[in-house]
């Protein structure tokens, strides 16, 4: 089961056994950009977000953009108090940039707009000495409403070319995500998702072209697995469990071992300050009108 937004209000459908949403609904796009942007002032980040409420008005998407960390934990606190791996694999990232979209196009069109890259990107590209992105089917319910401290938590994972979607090792990847949210008392606390990185008939590569990103910036990360929880404990609690333990040493067999720029898992904490369901309602194709 899980939570839609039908254009008026959230409901409960069921999903198929397929990973596919129900009748009349499409998957919707999380898209994550991470900087390193050590420098960046106060005067500049509000450049920034003046910017984002611009791209905030496009139809389909939401946009936020903050601090490595939580709402009410910096990065460094978070490392300290939750995550003590944080610092160490976050490829010295200070900010990001999250987008849920409702599709492929409505996340285009953003991408593609004057105010995105002309106000954004190029402000961020100033301050920014390094930057990635990653896209994936958003797979779990968002809610920052009534949270404590609402936090998502990001793994981009390069894993070797063997795992395909067919095979034994990919099969037990998928069993050890689902054996976390099947666990008991996480309804509303926590929810995962584990996927191919790309959307839909895109591999990544081929979205990053679709979208008119450069075709190399999601730095080979093949995967994403996307961890959303009610307070960094909630997180803190789960990657002490067992039950993550498993998932975690499955993951870490499967990473490359090939050298490359950027290492085989990058992982990072988001907060959270959007409320959008894993998928919309599916948009009905103009119905051509025959004359006679």
């Amino acid at each position: 089961l899980m939570q839609l937004f039908d254009g008026k209000n959230l409901c409960t459908q069921e999903w198929g056994a397929d990973g596919e949403p129900p009748l009349g609904y499409t998957k919707r796009v999380l898209h994550t950009a991470f900087f390193v942007m050590p420098g960046l002032r106060e005067a500049d980040r509000r450049k920034l977000q003046a910017a984002l409420v611009k791209l905030s008005t496009f139809s389909g998407v939401q946009v936020t953009f903050g601090a490595i960390g939580s709402t009410k934990r910096t990065k460094q606190e978070f490392t300290n108090d939750i995550w003590p791996e944080l610092e160490a694999v976050s490829c010295e990232a200070t900010h990001s940039l999250v987008v849920v979209a409702e599709d492929v196009a409505a996340l285009k069109a953003m991408l593609k707009s004057e105010a995105y890259k002309r106000e954004f990107a190029v402000v961020a590209a100033t301050f920014a000495q390094r930057s990635f992105s990653v896209d994936v089917p958003l797979g779990v319910d968002l809610k920052h409403e009534r949270k404590p401290d609402p936090t998502l938590m990001l793994f981009c994972l390069r894993l070797g070319p063997t795992l395909t979607e067919d095979s034994e090792d990919h099969a037990r990847l998928v069993k050890a995500a689902e054996a976390i949210n099947k666990l008991p008392g996480i309804e509303g606390k926590i929810a995962v998702a584990f996927h191919p990185s790309g959307f839909g008939r895109f591999s990544q590569r081929e979205l990053n072209v679709e979208l008119g990103l450069e075709e190399a910036v999601s730095a080979g990360f093949t995967h994403v697995f996307v961890v959303a929880v009610d307070a960094p404990e909630s997180w803190k609690m789960l990657s002490q469990s067992k039950t993550y333990g498993k998932w975690k040493a499955a993951i870490e067999a499967q990473l490359s071992k090939l050298r490359a720029a950027m290492p085989s898992l990058a992982a990072f904490a988001l907060p959270l300050e959007l409320t959008a369901s894993a998928a919309a309602p599916r948009k009905e194709k103009n119905k051509k009108v025959l004359r006679r």
